[in-house]
């Protein structure tokens, strides 16, 4: 089985992140419509996610990732690939957006890195949010990602995603969503929170 693997810095403009998220409950018969559609298995890992946001911030948790223009910083360590990933996220703003995230991403190189990361995100001007914990499995089919998180006090998930160009957005969530129905995923069970605000909600 192989672990997770962080996608690798490009020179052009970033890429688009473009996403559906929907709640779920058992996965056994989701999986089985995921392979009948001809996705593999391509990774598993446990995952540990550290949120930061400027020390300026001055909004809720509650609304820190539905799209207010400020870019978040995520220290990811892959506790089975012993990967680090060092991301900045920015989510739009306009509500016709939701579920385009541009995203700039760099592998770190190993723990020392992680830590000396940690500490330059200090010196920037950022602040430890929280740390989310999950279970991530990984579906792939061409361009397109299926990824079942089962995360630490929150539940099971399962997202949609698809790497894109600014330009190819709108159709890359057309795909998303003709998925998601022949997945048998509902609208009401999609969500537009990330997992930050999902678990400032609960405390």
């Amino acid at each position: 089985m192989e672990h997770l693997r962080p996608r690798q810095n490009r020179a052009t403009s970033p890429p688009m992140e473009i996403e559906r998220k929907y709640r779920a409950g058992d996965f056994g018969a989701v999986k089985t419509h995921i392979v009948s559609r001809g996705f593999k298995h391509a990774a598993a890992g446990r995952l540990s996610d550290i949120y930061y946001i400027p020390k300026f911030y001055e909004g809720s948790r509650t609304d820190f990732d539905l799209g207010d223009g400020v870019g978040n910083i995520r220290l990811r360590h892959d506790k089975d690939a012993k990967s680090y990933v060092l991301d900045l996220k920015y989510i739009s703003a306009d509500p016709t957006k939701a579920g385009i995230i541009t995203e700039h991403e760099c592998l770190l190189q190993g723990a020392e890195s992680f830590a000396q990361a940690a500490k330059i995100i200090d010196l920037l001007g950022y602040k430890e949010l929280c740390v989310i914990d999950k279970m991530r499995e990984v579906y792939k089919s061409d361009d397109m990602k299926i990824c079942l998180d089962e995360v630490a006090d929150l539940g099971n998930f399962i997202e949609l995603e698809i790497i894109a160009p600014a330009t190819g957005a709108e159709a890359a969530l057309a795909r998303i969503d003709s998925l998601a129905q022949k997945l048998g995923l509902k609208e009401e069970d999609r969500i537009m929170q990330g997992y930050v605000t999902l678990s400032a909600a609960k405390t």
